[in-house]
C-alpha cells in the first residue's frame, strides 16, 4: 500500500513536471516560424493560401477586452469599458468653422452646415478631438445625431468642452443606428469662440446578442 502511494505521488509530481516544461516551452509560439517574436506568430507564405482564416459569425457574445471575431464581413473587437463589439476600422470626420462661432453648426466637408454624413451602419463615437483659435477658452460644443433631415431636434447631443481652446476626449460613447447622420454644434451661451476644427472618431458597432 505504501509503495502505491509512492507511486502514484511520483506519478503526479511528473505530470506537473511536464506540465511546467511544456508551459515554458511554448511560452512563445510560432507556426511556420522557429524563433517567434510574439506570444504567437503565424508565418504565412506566397502560396496563394491565407495566414489567417478567421469564420465569419452573424452573433456572437464577448467577454472582455482583446477579443477578436468578423462579424457578418466586419473585423470587430470587443471594448469592455463600453459593452460592445467594435470595429478595428476607424472613420474620422472632420467638421469646422472659420471665423466667430456662436449657437451654430459647424460645417462639414465642402462646406455644408445643413446637414452631414449618413452613417452606413450602427456604430459609436469614441474619441474627439477640437482646437480653436481665440474667443471664449471654454465653450460648449455638442454632438448631435438625427434620424433623418428632416429632425429638428436630435436624437442625441452629447456635450464636449473646450479646455484652453481643445478637447482631447477617448472616453466618448455615443451610439448612433444606421442611416442616421451626424454634427457638430457650437452653444449659444457664452461668447462665440473663433475658427473651431473637431473631428470625431467612429467605429461600426455590434452589441452583444
Amino acid at each position: 500500500m505504501k509503495r502505491e502511494k509512492q507511486t502514484t505521488r511520483k506519478s503526479k509530481v511528473f505530470c506537473i513536471a511536464v506540465i511546467c516544461t511544456i508551459c515554458t516551452a511554448y511560452g512563445q509560439v510560432g507556426i511556420g516560424e522557429d524563433t517567434p517574436t510574439a506570444a504567437l506568430e503565424v508565418k504565412g507564405t506566397d502560396t496563394g493560401i491565407p495566414t489567417l482564416h478567421l469564420q465569419p459569425q452573424s452573433s456572437v457574445t464577448g467577454t472582455s477586452s482583446g477579443q477578436m471575431a468578423v462579424i457578418d464581413d466586419i473585423l470587430y473587437t470587443y471594448d469592455a469599458l463600453r459593452g460592445k463589439w467594435l470595429s478595428v476600422e476607424t472613420t474620422v470626420l472632420t467638421f469646422g468653422l472659420a471665423g466667430a462661432v456662436d449657437g451654430q453648426d459647424l460645417e462639414y466637408i465642402g462646406d455644408v452646415e445643413l446637414s452631414g454624413p449618413m452613417m452606413p451602419f450602427d456604430g459609436t463615437v469614441v474619441y474627439a478631438s477640437a482646437i480653436a483659435s481665440s474667443g471664449q477658452s471654454d465653450k460648449v460644443l455638442f454632438i448631435d445625431v438625427y434620424s433623418d433631415t428632416n429632425n429638428v431636434t436630435p436624437v442625441i447631443s452629447a456635450p464636449a468642452q473646450l479646455v484652453d481652446y481643445k478637447i482631447s476626449n477617448n472616453l466618448i460613447n455615443v451610439d448612433f443606428n444606421k442611416g442616421y447622420f451626424a454634427k457638430v454644434r457650437a452653444s449659444a451661451a457664452g461668447d462665440p469662440v473663433n475658427d473651431i476644427m473637431f473631428k470625431i472618431w467612429v467605429k461600426w458597432r455590434k452589441n452583444n446578442p
